[in-house]
């Protein structure tokens, strides 16, 4: 199953979105979609509108949006801290969003961590 991913700004390498367009997402990124620099709610608003899930490296600041305003088409949560056995490698967060997500799983209003 293909996603309409929303790129976030931390999140946005290039090898990145390319590993997940070869998937068969369809990816777009903060600076394509012109929301560079704008806030998270900013941010979660338009991908609302547009149903895009989005997908951060910026757990915390949209964690606390979920939990504020669970209206939006989904979010995908990737923690990277000082624990590297959970940190993520590109080829694995582009893995990981072919799990949860083949079985038609709805994540519309969900925060799923990706690296439990």
């Amino acid at each position: 199953m293909s996603l309409r991913l929303l790129v976030d700004e931390e999140t946005q390498d290039a090898r990145l979105v390319s590993l997940l367009q070869s998937a068969g997402h369809a990816v777009l990124t903060i600076n394509e979609a012109g929301l560079s620099g704008q806030s998270e709610s900013a941010v979660l608003a338009q991908v609302a509108r547009g149903r895009r899930v989005v997908l951060t490296m910026n757990c915390r600041d949209f964690f606390d949006l979920h939990e504020a305003e669970t209206v939006h088409a989904g979010i995908a949560g990737i923690y990277n801290g000082s624990d590297p056995h959970k940190n993520m490698t590109f080829a694995a967060i582009a893995a990981s969003l072919a799990n949860p997500f083949a079985a038609d799983w709805d994540v519309a209003g969900q925060f799923v961590v990706l690296n439990v």
